[in-house]
C-alpha cells in the first residue's frame, strides 16, 4: 500500500528562523541608532536656525527704539516677531519642544529655553555664536532642574568667573537634570 501522505519538508527549520529574526533585529537596531543620531543633529540645526531668525527679527523690530526694554512674550506675539512654528496658544516653544521666554532690558535681551534634556542642554551650551571673532552673545546661563542657582558664563572675564565659549566638560557640570534651563543673553 502506498503512503497517501507525502512528507515534503521544504519549510524552514526553527534554527534558520531564529537566525533570520536575529539578523533582522541587528539591522533594525543599527538603523534605529542612525535615525536617532540624525534626528538629534536635525533638532540642533533647527534650534540654531530658530534662534538666528528670532535674533534677526528682534533686532529689526527694536532697532528703531534703541532699546530692548519693551521686549516681552506678549509684545513679541502681538508684533509677530517669533516665527509661527515656534508660537502656541500658551506662548513660545523651541525645537526641543520646551517653553521659550524672551525678556529685555535697555541694552540686551534674554532668550530662556526651558525643559531641556541633559543632551540638549549640553549641545546648546557649547554652541560657539562667534562670527569673525565677534558675537552679539553676552552670556549663557544654565540652571539644572535638580535645583541650584543659574550659573552664568560670559565672554568677558570681568563679568563672570566663567568664560565662553563653554567646553563640554564645563557645560556638563551645570546640565545635570532632566529639564534644564538655558538662558542666552544677546545685545
Amino acid at each position: 500500500m502506498k503512503n497517501k501522505y507525502k512528507n515534503n519538508n521544504q519549510g524552514r527549520t526553527m534554527l534558520e528562523t531564529i537566525l533570520y529574526l536575529s539578523l533582522i533585529s541587528m539591522v533594525s537596531i543599527t538603523l534605529i541608532g542612525a535615525v536617532n543620531g540624525a534626528m538629534g543633529k536635525y533638532k540642533i540645526s533647527k534650534f540654531v536656525q530658530q534662534i538666528h531668525t528670532v535674533k534677526k527679527n528682534i533686532t529689526a523690530r527694536y532697532l528703531a527704539d534703541g532699546s530692548y526694554a519693551k521686549i516681552s512674550n506678549a509684545n513679541l506675539k502681538k508684533d509677530k516677531v517669533i516665527p509661527s512654528d515656534m508660537t502656541t496658544d500658551d506662548g513660545f516653544v523651541h525645537a526641543f519642544s520646551g517653553k521659550m521666554e524672551v525678556t529685555g532690558t535697555s541694552a540686551s535681551y534674554t532668550i530662556a529655553l526651558m525643559g531641556l534634556s541633559k543632551t540638549a542642554c549640553l549641545e546648546i551650551s557649547v554652541i560657539d555664536w562667534r562670527v569673525d571673532d565677534t558675537t552679539p552673545l553676552l552670556s549663557v546661563g544654565i540652571a539644572s532642574s535638580s535645583g541650584g542657582a543659574t550659573k552664568k558664563y560670559a565672554w568677558e572675564k570681568n563679568k563672570s568667573d566663567n568664560t565662553l565659549p563653554l567646553t563640554l566638560t564645563e557645560a556638563a557640570k551645570s546640565c545635570t537634570g532632566t529639564a534644564n534651563k538655558v538662558e542666552l543673553t544677546f545685545e
